[in-house]
């Protein structure tokens, strides 16, 4: 601005050309109307005026341009302050109050050449005179004056330069006016953005921050402001400012990139981008890692591509050509996506713009607009006779909605409007719509009133519209809304879209593209005008001439281009990968390695995965997680974090999910979740966390079992367990090596891991797969489970691989049994019986009762009996110690019955139920042969009580425990032998009392129910006869040697052999004939008390077998039984004697006493009045038996093995 050289004197008001001076009053100068804008400059007071009224003085013929219209105070100004003004004359007159703007308006222009200038004496009082910074400049000046005044302003080196009007006239200038944040904020000329930029360049950094951070403020508030920084490239600006920013500045440059990448950013700018996080001597470029949380933060691009602009100035919207008719008779709808904008948050509630207005030339018709957050739908019958009705919907501003109208006729009901907001009803009004006019509609709009009413016009952004000569259902509504703003077409092809089938079946079914009124979509338009083909059916139909729209006063197509096409279009997500092998570089900052830039990374690929599926396909095709496991392995173990874990477990969640992630969730699994290689760098917390995801939520879905590769992912764990987290080394090193583990690894951790991946291994091997391949994958699997067992032999190692093959033999003996069995893993389940750790041997048992318990009769047949395996168990068992505990023995009496539990009981014994089988008898003889060859002590005599116990609780109550005890081939064998002949302790006498009541039982069948059960009797008399003789000669033998230890003649000869000698009674036999006596008088007791008595019950069918076993019993043992008595002559000569006393002498050196033999005597001849007398019983084929039988007699009674 130039100031006008005029005449002036001491004080005085300024004059004009005729001599007359002019006053105006203050209230009559209107700023609005004045050339020249003034701040007051707040002189102190009125004396210092009058002193200083001539401090101005023409040096010069004109004004130099260089010089800064910069004049300042530093003294503060006064509400009462006098104005400086230029005085016209040199005749002094009193001060007068005149108005700066007038003042400074009547000076004329000085001469060419000449300045303006400060007079010497008054130049130090300057200070003092002025109060702050005053920036005068003209209102019509053009941007690039107005920042070149800015400039200046800044390279005058004041140190009250007023940044505040800086920054003030640089947003007046941004938005074409007074700048406010609420009522003035969008930015009307791009190329003023490049302004700011270039006065930024003279800034320093605080007033950078100031700009900056104001400018990202407004810069949000209307996608206008983020379409006019896109315009002029914005985002590569300010990328080549960022390397060199200071932190504050940096986040602040970053914050402005993250939202204009959010809104849109091309190609080139995408290559930028990525040029900026490219490494340059081995190190990130500065401020590069902000970047990269930029892209982290991206949001997804959930918007329109390309959509209509409306800037909400009057008479600005798309006016639609004249239509005939509007449909009615099946209703109409009216849909679209918007999003509001409104220019002026301060008035927006009083504002009324509108969405659609279908009007007449007369000015009925239909009408919909916004009240604030609100929408209204007008219908207008009659001209001046408007019904309005108000949804009870907010609508936020600065949001995407989806609305969709429809007017629904009833021809003979009530009609009404259904409003659909974002696909869901938000009311039905109940309301007579159905205008009708002889006359065209020749007043239709979109986005502004057709007549042109203030405030109608629409600010913000709408996606493709549609009328649909139709009412559209809920079902409709909905499918519209989910398809999204991006959609724009004419629901003609379903391949347009990905949608479910649920949603396309409402959508291209034909009736939505029949049905068209219009269809304006903003990629269809050139230049002004909206574009619309109608279908042939109805080219005719609705419109008076041509189909297409006008846009009008500002509105227009904007096109933004997201970071998912812009990457695509740059080689798509790979594009990134390398950027992973940079994460061990330092950052130029600190010089340290940043340990969140992988999961920033990975983020970035998650992002870009669940916004595209064509990202997927690209990440697969390239390998992209080979690639990243590849870049983790070789970086540091930094970066195996938590936060990493959770992205890739984030990104596995996704995959899950997404019908189509099955590929590339393999590849996830495959070379990096199942790395262990990779993660055993990590620290423990971590690999436990990622192992128990596997474990837990990973196996929650139920599809998890399509998405893997099963075979190898159980072999991949196994190698884990067995490689990476074992508990003890390997035995040999010849076995198998291991892979180096942190030292800080706690045993708990380890313990953790191992437990998450062999649930993961169970889920997998019970997980159903497809009906060809499930069956040969489960044997694989279990195969390879299998082989651990084989080739570990470390029982820390061992201990949870065995209990989870027990816990799936007893939960899924269906998968289990047969795949044991084609593998034929007994071999390796007899190793881990020889194993001398209890703790192995436990478990391995209860894997083989599982296997015999689930197992049909033929496979255990084959896979046990026909190799006498049974009889194995008790060789491994004693292949170290001879030792039987109290938990092994549960196992093998769960074994022997078939009750197997996956639980194991140490402490205590359960007793069997009477209910339970002998499923596995074999190993009755088993157990009783560990028993007696175990080392005698406490333990082992209690061990034999249970036993006993067992096997009475067993045979009391069944008769078929009973018969397969007494089909077992020499059962007497191993059950006497659990007897103490000479016992020395009460436990011992209770041990052999519990087999003596054992006998009796068993005994007590044989006669009672077999055919042939005298035989029974026979085979134990003999047997017992073998046990009692064995047992007096190794006592005699044992005396003999504690005699010749202690120096005594040996009364025996040493028998180098033993050999058994002729039968003899013995109390194991008294004991056992008494106990069979009283059993067989128990059955005459109660057939006494029975119906018909002892005759009928001895005659009766049933009991026929009873009575000829007992009647052979007698047979056998009445002559043993005189000859103990002395012969018959001697008893019969007793029994005639006066006083029955006759000296009996034992001729037959049975060692049976006389009064015992007497005794049993008796009782025979009882039982003989009962058995004999009683019963019709034919003697004839009784002892024809009996002859058969007495060769077989003395063969079991002579020539039995030795025990």
């Amino acid at each position: 601005m130039k100031i006008s050289e005029t005449s002036h004197s001491e004080s005085g008001p300024p004059a004009q050309e005729n001599g007359k001076v002019e006053s105006p009053a203050e209230e009559e100068v209107n700023d609005e109307e004045s050339n020249m804008e003034t701040v007051d400059l707040g002189l102190d007071d009125v004396d210092a005026d009058a002193q200083n009224s001539s401090i101005f003085k023409n040096v010069d013929d004109e004004t130099s341009d260089d010089a800064p219209n910069v004049l300042s105070s530093s003294d503060p100004p006064k509400e009462d302050t006098e104005d400086i003004v230029v005085p016209s004359a040199p005749a002094p007159t009193p001060p007068q109050d005149v108005s700066p703007s007038t003042a400074i308006e009547s000076l004329p222009p000085l001469p060419e050449g000449k300045e303006l200038e400060l007079e010497d004496d008054v130049t130090s009082s300057l200070p003092r005179l002025l109060s702050k910074t005053t920036l005068i400049h003209s209102n019509e000046e053009g941007a690039d004056e107005t920042i070149q005044r800015l400039v200046t302003a800044l390279h005058s080196n004041s140190p009250i330069t007023d940044r505040t009007q800086i920054v003030d006239n640089l947003f007046n200038l941004l938005v074409g006016g007074h700048f406010d944040q609420e009522s003035k904020f969008v930015i009307e000329d791009s190329s003023n953005v490049d302004h700011m930029l270039t006065l930024l360049s003279h800034c320093d950094y605080d007033l950078q921050n100031e700009i900056w951070s104001l400018f990202l403020a407004v810069m949000k508030k209307s996608n206008r402001n983020l379409e006019a920084c896109t315009r002029i490239g914005l985002i590569s600006k300010v990328l080549d400012i960022l390397p060199e920013a200071p932190p504050l500045l940096a986040d602040l440059l970053v914050q402005i990139i993250a939202s204009l990448v959010a809104y849109s950013i091309n190609v080139k700018q995408t290559k930028h981008l990525l040029r900026a996080l490219q490494s340059t001597k081995d190190q990130w470029p500065p401020n590069s890692l902000k970047l990269l949380h930029v892209l982290k933060e991206m949001p997804q691009h959930d918007s329109a591509d390309v959509f209509f602009s409306f800037p909400g100035k009057d008479q600005s919207g798309i006016i639609l050509p004249p239509i005939k008719l509007m449909p009615y008779q099946q209703g109409w709808t009216f849909a679209t996506w918007f999003r509001m904008e409104p220019l002026n948050s301060v008035t927006f509630e009083k504002e009324q713009p509108v969405l659609y207005s279908f009007r007449t030339s007369k000015g009925i018709g239909y009408s919909c607009h916004f009240t604030g957050n609100c929408l209204v739908v007008n219908v207008e019958k009659t001209k001046g006779k408007e019904q309005s009705r108000c949804i009870r919907a907010e609508l936020g501003a600065r949001k995407w909605h989806h609305i969709a109208i429809a007017h629904c006729y009833s021809r003979w009901g009530r009609s009404d409007i259904k409003c659909f907001i974002d696909g869901q009803l938000a009311e039905t009004i109940e309301l007579s719509w159905v205008v009708t006019s002889a006359t065209n509609w020749d007043r239709c709009s979109i986005g502004v009133s057709a007549d042109g009413t203030a405030n109608s016009a629409f600010c913000g952004q709408m996606g493709a519209m549609y009328l649909f000569a139709e009412a559209l259902s809920l079902q409709q509504a909905n499918s519209l809304f989910c398809l999204g703003p991006a959609y724009q077409s004419t629901f003609k092809h379903d391949s347009e879209t990905s949608l479910p089938e649920g949603y396309k079946k409402h959508l291209f079914d034909g009736h939505l593209h029949s049905s068209l009124v219009f269809a304006y979509c903003p990629k269809n338009c050139h230049g002004q005008l909206c574009l619309y083909t109608p279908p042939k059916a109805a080219a005719n139909t609705y419109f008076v001439q041509i189909p297409h729209a006008v846009m009008r006063e500002g509105v227009e197509v904007i096109t933004t281009h997201s970071i998912h096409k812009s990457l695509q279009s740059v080689g798509g997500i790979q594009i990134l990968l390398p950027l992973f092998a940079q994460i061990d570089l330092p950052s130029p900052d600190n010089n340290s390695i940043d340990g969140e830039v992988c999961q920033t990374l990975l983020s970035l690929i998650s992002l870009l995965l669940s916004s595209s599926q064509s990202s997927q396909q690209q990440l697969f095709h390239s390998k992209g997680f080979l690639i990243i496991s590849s870049c983790l392995q070789k970086a540091s173990p930094s970066h195996l974090s938590m936060k990493v874990l959770e992205q890739l477990i984030h990104i596995a969640k996704f995959l899950l999910r997404c019908p189509a992630g099955g590929p590339l969730l393999k590849h996830l699994f495959d070379y990096i979740l199942f790395n262990p290689k990779l993660w055993i760098r990590a620290r423990p917390e971590v690999q436990v966390h990622l192992y128990q995801y596997l474990a837990t939520d990973f196996l929650a879905n139920n599809n998890f079992s399509q998405m893997l590769r099963r075979v190898p992912t159980v072999i991949e764990m196994c190698h884990t367990l067995k490689h990476f987290y074992w508990l003890a080394l390997p035995q040999t090193a010849s076995d198998y090596t291991v892979e180096e583990r942190p030292e800080n690894f706690a045993t708990a951790d380890i313990v953790a891991i191992r437990s998450a991946i062999l649930t993961f291994i169970n889920r997998i091997i019970i997980s159903s797969a497809g009906p060809d391949e499930e069956e040969r994958s489960r044997d694989q699997e279990v195969h390879t489970l299998l082989n651990l067992l084989a080739t570990v032999r470390e029982d820390d190692n061992l201990y949870d691989v065995l209990a989870l093959v027990t816990r799936l033999l007893a939960e899924h003996p269906a998968i289990m049994i047969p795949a044991i069995d084609k593998n034929k893993a007994l071999g390796i389940i007899f190793n881990l019986l020889a194993a001398p750790n209890e703790l192995i041997r436990i478990p391995a048992l209860k894997i083989l009762g599982f296997f015999l318990s689930r197992s049909t009769l033929k496979r255990k047949t084959e896979s046990m009996g026909n190799q006498n395996l049974f009889s194995l168990i008790g060789e491994r068992l004693l292949s170290h110690k001879r030792i039987l505990s109290l938990p092994t023995y549960n196992v093998l009496l769960e074994i022997l019955v078939e009750q197997m539990t996956p639980t194991f009981t140490y402490t205590s014994h359960q007793p069997a139920q009477p209910e339970w089988k002998f499923e596995n008898p074999q190993l009755l003889k088993v157990i009783a042969h560990v028993i007696s060859q175990c080392d005698e002590n406490e333990n082992i005599v209690q061990i034999k009580k249970c036993f006993l116990i067992d096997i009475i609780n067993l045979c009391r109550e069944s008769k078929d425990n009973r018969r397969t005890i007494l089909q077992m081939s020499v059962w007497q064998d191993w059950l006497i032998g659990l007897a103490y002949v000479f016992h020395t302790t009460e436990s011992q006498n209770e041990v052999s009392e519990l087999v003596w009541e054992a006998f009796s039982i068993l005994l007590h069948h044989a006669l009672r129910h077999e055919y042939g059960g005298w035989r029974v009797w026979v085979d134990t008399l003999a047997i017992a006869h073998s046990k009692v003789s064995y047992e007096k000669f190794k006592k005699k033998l044992a005396d003999s040697k504690v005699k010749a230890e202690n120096g005594e003649e040996a009364k025996m000869e040493p028998t180098p052999v033993y050999r058994a000698p002729e039968f003899s009674w013995s109390e194991v036999h008294v004991r056992l004939l008494a106990d069979l006596l009283s059993g067989i008088e128990r059955t005459v007791d109660e057939w006494k008390v029975a119906e018909g008595g002892v005759s009928d019950q001895c005659n009766a069918s049933e009991n026929q077998v009873f009575v000829g076993n007992v009647v052979h019993v007698i047979s056998q043992l009445a002559d043993s039984l005189i000859m103990a008595c002395g012969g018959l002559l001697p008893l019969l000569a007793s029994a005639t004697a006066p006083n029955n006393e006759m000296e009996i002498v034992d001729t037959c050196l049975q060692q049976l006493p006389i009064s015992v033999a007497a005794g049993f005597l008796m009782r025979f001849a009882r039982l003989v009045d009962t058995f004999v007398l009683a019963s019709g019983v034919s003697f004839s084929e009784l002892e024809q038996e009996k002859i058969c039988q007495l060769v077989e007699f003395y063969d079991n009674l002579f020539v039995f093995p030795q025990l």
